[in-house]
């Protein structure tokens, strides 16, 4: 509803960093919200992302120079589908590897290495080892 007037005022590649970021931090709301209200507005701000980003992911994909028309389309849509069916096993299986207490920090590592330190930052002392609060009460 809302989707096609972002894309028109922003342009595609702003509103697509604008609808993926929406994405991330809708998700991550609902994901560490301890409340079901929080949660909720966390899953509308992701689907208001992806209102955005799926129809310019699709009409980037199409516009591809060297591509035959449509072999863009069909590469992404069948990607998204590939992503949709792989991403939730794997996800579950990562955390039932780390427990509940180590996928955040592998997602805050990961973050860490993603974005760069900024000049003149000092990364703060790493914070005393805790057991896991796994069933087997050892740590993975």
């Amino acid at each position: 509803m809302v989707g096609d007037r972002v894309i028109d005022r922003l342009g595609r590649r702003r509103a697509l960093r604008a609808g993926l970021s929406g994405v991330v931090v809708g998700l991550l709301l609902a994901a560490w919200s301890p409340a079901l209200a929080p949660a909720l507005v966390g899953l509308a701000l992701a689907g208001a992302g992806c209102a955005v980003t799926v129809p310019v992911a699709f009409a980037e994909a199409d516009a591809l120079p060297g591509l035959p028309a449509g072999r863009g389309l069909a590469v992404v849509g069948w990607a998204m589908r590939a992503a949709t069916l792989g991403v939730s096993p794997a996800v579950g299986a990562v955390g039932g590897a780390l427990c509940v207490v180590g996928l955040p920090a592998l997602c805050a590592g990961a973050g860490r290495v993603a974005v760069p330190d900024l000049p003149g930052r000092q990364p703060p002392p790493p914070p005393p080892p805790r057991a896991c609060p796994c069933p087997s009460g050892r740590p993975r």
